[in-house]
């Protein structure tokens, strides 16, 4: 891997871009993800019965990468400092 290109959604290369940071935030956020799925389903299972396992997998799978990408471009920019 060379270390002259940019991140995906990074405008300019800055100190030590390694996507080993993105990568690291990525499996936390899904980890805690998987072990809040039996949480989140149960307390949704109320409003939306026996539908609330795949409503709770099916949103944590969209908002999972969202929220990984967004730790990951706050640490970025902390750490180019």
């Amino acid at each position: 891997m060379g270390d002259g290109k940019a991140l995906p959604d990074r405008t300019e290369v800055v100190g030590n871009a390694s996507p080993w940071l993105d990568r690291v935030i990525l499996a936390t956020v899904a980890l805690f993800a998987i072990i809040s799925v039996p949480y989140l389903a149960s307390s949704l299972e109320g409003p939306l019965g026996s539908s609330a396992l795949l409503v709770t997998s099916c949103g944590l799978m969209l908002t999972v990468p969202i929220i990984s990408t967004f730790i990951g471009k706050r640490l970025a920019r902390i750490l180019s400092d």
